[in-house]
């Protein structure tokens, strides 16, 4: 195992619904990213980001604290969730779509990906993402990321032992990853085995997680 994530046959892109309430209505909530041309618009709900090669998360990723845990590739099924700090959806999707359906089995690593200098803040399962904003920044404030990981943590419920890490602009754009919340389920093995971006419906995610734990008994 050499640590190297590579792309090959993922198994979906899902577009962006999540049920809500109890009238059973489905919604689009589409993730945040740069806007696109006003003719790319009606598309980036379900658009697959171009598939990266030899991809490696250990030397890609910035743990956030020293000694922070290090990327659990080649050990376990990890599921790397990427995401805005300072954003509700991102907060909702870590909060109730993933955390909560985790497998024993599957490391999770948070990835603060955009500046922020506060972090949003959930909200309820329902009403979605009614949480309220965190504040956003051009640059991080470095000396003060230990306190914001503490704040999100405790926010959001991170399971302890999560690798909390930020990661370089460049290296966010050699992978592909321009949309928050943007979650990459990755075996043992080393393989991306699906990507989503946005929010998903809870049963899906519940599914793939499964998908994912079992990968890593089989690998």
């Amino acid at each position: 195992m050499t640590g190297h994530l590579s792309y090959r046959r993922p198994i979906g892109v899902f577009s962006l619904a999540l049920l809500l309430g109890g009238c059973g209505a489905l919604r689009s909530l589409p993730p945040s990213r740069p806007s696109p041309p006003p003719s790319a618009r009606a598309s980036t709900a379900s658009r697959a980001a171009s598939p990266s090669r030899n991809v490696s998360l250990a030397t890609g990723l910035i743990p956030i604290s020293p000694g922070a845990p290090t990327v659990p590739v080649g050990a376990h099924p990890v599921a790397v969730l990427f995401v805005n700090p300072a954003s509700p959806l991102s907060a909702y999707a870590a909060r109730w779509l993933l955390i909560p359906h985790l497998p024993a089995s599957v490391e999770l690593v948070m990835v603060l990906a955009l500046p922020a200098s506060s972090v949003a803040t959930p909200g309820p399962m329902l009403p979605a993402v009614s949480g309220h904003a965190g504040q956003a920044v051009a640059v991080w404030n470095v000396p003060r990321l230990p306190a914001l990981v503490d704040q999100m943590r405790t926010a959001w419920q991170v399971p302890s032992g999560t690798m909390m890490a930020t990661v370089s602009p460049a290296t966010l754009q050699a992978w592909h990853v321009n949309a928050w919340p943007t979650l990459w389920l990755v075996a043992a093995s080393g393989r991306i085995l699906a990507r989503y971006e946005g929010v998903w419906p809870p049963a899906i995610m519940q599914s793939a997680l499964q998908g994912l734990a079992s990968s890593g008994m089989s690998s």
